[in-house]
């Protein structure tokens, strides 16, 4: 009996229990239809929509029927006196003349392929630069490993070295 009391009880991460409203097993049918389902009731809500417009517009139809101001049924009057009252008030407004919708891209595009010339171009005088430098070393390696019959350096080739160095310093 003590050792049952002072057991302790054997800890467990997350229930092993399944909640009341979710079930273990989903069926196949609506497994397979779970997109669908949003899709349907979008298409649901719309369509809900769309008659509730046509009411609202039928109703204004009968109204102005009713009225005397509507002649057909089917079709607004182009002449009807509310209408052109209310056009007849408000100045005719230019329209803005558009700008090209592609402007800023074309204008980015033209930069862009600028920088990419300008950076090729000094890619290309960065690399002459390197091939002319690199051809001059050679030239300078081989003057300087020149020797004499008994293995001393040639001391003309190295003073000119020297001398090159310092005019170019100073």
């Amino acid at each position: 009996m003590e050792n049952q009391r002072k057991r302790k009880r054997k800890r467990t991460f997350g229930s092993n229990k399944q909640d009341k409203n979710s079930s273990a097993v989903v069926s196949i049918k609506s497994f397979v239809n779970r997109g669908e389902n949003k899709v349907s009731l979008y298409r649901e809500r719309k369509r809900k929509e769309f008659i509730k417009n046509a009411k609202v517009v039928n109703r204004y139809k009968r109204l102005l029927k009713r009225e005397g101001r509507l002649k057909d049924s089917t079709v607004f009057n182009k002449n009807d006196s509310s209408l052109s009252a209310k056009n007849s008030g408000e100045k005719k407004r230019k329209r803005k003349v558009k700008t090209d919708a592609f402007l800023k891209a074309k204008q980015k595009a033209s930069e862009l392929e600028q920088k990419k010339i300008d950076s090729e171009k000094a890619a290309e005088e960065r690399e002459t630069q390197k091939k002319l430098k690199k051809a001059k070393r050679k030239e300078w390696t081989k003057k300087l490993s020149k020797r004499t019959r008994k293995g001393q350096p040639i001391l003309n080739n190295m003073l000119g070295n020297l001398l090159e160095r310092i005019e170019k310093e100073g």
